[in-house]
């Protein structure tokens, strides 16, 4: 991504200040997962799945099926 496309991408970011406390966090929080398709909000949750398990298990991040996981027999 260069960063043109990157300022486009930001041109649709939302900010905002929470003065009334996390009540008020929470709601806008939640218009803003239901606002997102059904899809995205999936794609969002592999991601993040995908993230805190390589955090956690560093030292089982593999990007492939571990050969241990299957195996081959002859009929």
């Amino acid at each position: 991504m260069n960063a043109a496309e990157r300022k486009a991408a930001r041109a649709s970011w939302e900010g905002r200040v929470f003065r009334n406390g996390w009540e008020e966090m929470a709601d806008f929080d939640a218009l803003f997962w239901d606002r997102l398709p059904v899809e995205e909000r999936a794609e969002a949750v592999w991601e993040l799945s995908k993230e805190l398990h390589a955090i956690a298990h560093p030292e089982t991040h593999e990007r492939r099926l571990p050969r241990s996981a299957y195996r081959v027999e002859r009929r």
